[in-house]
């Protein structure tokens, strides 16, 4: 079901806010202050800049500020949606209407950006002010007001992720603002004023170091294949990575615990790894003698998004529970829903079976995209080396997701063994490499052991043009590339023997249970005449 003006939470929540006397009085406060400041800033500019500069430098601060309010208030927002409404003891009513979590999560996160709509409205006169002394256009106005509100369903989707887990409005807000904040700096002067240089290098009418330069470059670019790839399918295809994803968790965490809380994850992480390979494989066509790194950091890209999907998926059920069996049992499903389903096992098959189609497609690209340049065949060799080692890496973290759930729970939750599983494959090797490296000569013999670590397939890849098939570094890499992967189909096959040995047992016991409480019934049926005709 797609969100619509007629959900009924929806419609809820405004006719709640609606009759709130709090809310035109902290939109026109928040006005009045805006409006203060850009014109402080205005009038502070132009008693040195020409009018043209002047309106660039109200249009850098407003937008400035508007992303500022976008990127605080919407999270906090949303935070308090969810979990003030079991605060409230309001959750317990709104489950019984019989709205789905999808419906509940869709309604919350329409009612949330309605909240920074108005904000947004309450803000667009002052936008206007720029025009006043010239030197912007109306289109990156618009296209200002546009990313906006992107980032509005970002701010937005995070906080009811975390509002649909946190136990308190208090803990909610101490997990959202914080993040919310230091994400937002970092979105704010890396991919802003950062990014504006790497801009500038495609196309000179963007001004470097300006921290708002994606609209302008909307406006201003040149449009071609660059601008297709760089300002339209990467920006809007992690926008929609990041927006599914939280959508995907808040409405996984709004459902019961013997629901069908992995299905929806799991198609989202193979839309996402179909995204990140096909964006991947734009950047690659377009750099021509550096096809072999864009198609690596495509490749990196699409090893984290696996290895976080991993995170994520790793506490999925051991088995699909009763009432998802009886849910698919009535509905007649089909292998392929079934297959996406509860079970850690088939979960943790189809995130590597997508990983490794998408490393396989990246590594392709990256090899083939440059053939006619003049890098090296070597550097060209590096692609297929990291998407090896990537591959075979991520394979034994699967299997050892496995392998870990198979125990009995102990004090370790799920993601916490992957995590530690995770740094020490990574960290460990150097460590030891590390200690053992007292002497130059120490380290040269025993340099192999940093191969156990992925990061090892880096110096590889700097010092491939100089090596040959029978290099004893490279020898070592592959020699542990395969290691990882047998360890991993090693692990995931005796964890896979244990869950069906657990599975079987607890399906044996729930049908000797079954048959006692029958016989029981049974008996209590056949001796009910018996009194009756006693007493007569």
């Amino acid at each position: 079901m797609t969100p619509s003006i007629d959900n009924p939470v929806l419609v809820r929540e405004m006719r709640q806010a609606a009759r709130l006397t709090r809310t035109p009085v902290i939109l026109s406060t928040v006005t009045v202050i805006a409006g203060l400041l850009v014109c402080a800033i205005g009038g502070a500019a132009s008693t040195s800049a020409p009018p043209a500069e002047v309106g660039t430098i109200l249009y850098q601060a407003f937008f400035s500020l508007a992303f500022a309010i976008v990127a605080w208030i919407g999270p906090g927002v949303a935070a308090l949606t969810i979990v003030g409404e079991r605060a409230g003891q309001t959750w317990e009513p709104l489950v019984l209407t019989g709205l789905s979590p999808r419906v509940i999560a869709h309604g919350k996160l329409l009612a949330a950006l309605s909240y920074v709509g108005l904000y947004l409205a309450a803000l667009a006169p002052v936008g206007a002010l720029p025009f006043l002394f010239g030197g912007v256009t109306a289109t990156e106005v618009l296209v200002g007001f546009a990313l906006l509100g992107v980032f509005a369903i970002i701010a937005v989707g995070f906080g009811l992720a975390v509002s649909s887990g946190a136990a308190t409005p208090a803990m909610a807000l101490l997990v959202t603002l914080p993040l919310a904040v230091s994400v937002s700096m970092i979105t704010y002067f890396g991919f802003g004023t950062g990014g504006s240089f790497l801009a500038h290098e495609l196309w000179s009418s963007i001004p470097q170091g300006m921290p708002v330069w994606l609209p302008t470059a909307y406006a201003r670019a040149d449009v071609n294949d660059a601008y297709l790839v760089y300002l339209l399918a990467i920006p809007f295809g992690v926008a929609f990575i990041l927006a599914g994803f939280f959508r995907e968790v808040t409405i996984a965490n709004l459902s019961d615990a013997n629901d069908d809380r992995s299905t929806g994850l799991k198609w989202w992480f193979c839309t996402a790894a179909a995204l990140v390979t096909v964006i991947g494989s734009l950047p690659p066509l377009l750099a021509h003698g550096e096809a072999w790194l864009a198609a690596m950091l495509a490749q990196g890209a699409g090893a984290l998004l696996s290895t976080f999907a991993l995170l994520v998926l790793c506490s999925d059920p051991r088995a699909p529970s009763r009432r998802v069996l009886s849910s698919w049992e009535r509905t007649r499903a089909g292998a392929l829903r079934r297959f996406f389903g509860p079970g850690l096992a088939r979960t943790a098959l189809l995130l590597v079976v997508v990983t490794t189609a998408s490393q396989l497609a990246l590594t392709l690209v990256g090899m083939f995209a440059g053939a006619g340049s003049t890098v090296a065949g070597n550097h060209r060799i590096a692609n297929a080396l990291f998407g090896a080692y990537t591959t075979c890496f991520f394979g034994f973290l699967a299997g050892f997701s496995i392998f870990a759930r198979s125990f009995p729970g102990g004090r370790l939750p799920p993601r916490a063994q992957l995590a530690l599983a995770l740094f020490g494959a990574v960290a460990g090797p150097l460590f030891i490499l590390a200690i053992a490296g007292v002497t130059t000569s120490l380290i040269d013999n025993v340099y192999w052991i940093a191969s156990l670590s992925p990061l090892f397939v880096f110096a590889i890849v700097e010092n491939i043009g100089g090596m040959t098939s029978s290099h004893p570094a490279l020898e070592a890499d592959l020699i542990a590339m395969a290691g990882w992967a047998l360890l991993g189909a090693g692990l995931g096959l005796a964890g896979y023997r244990r869950l069906e040995k657990s599975r079987r047992a607890e399906r044996e016991a729930s049908l000797a249970l079954e048959a006692r409480l029958r016989t029981e019934d049974d008996a209590a049926s056949a001796a009910a005449p018996v009194a009756t005709a006693g007493s007569g």
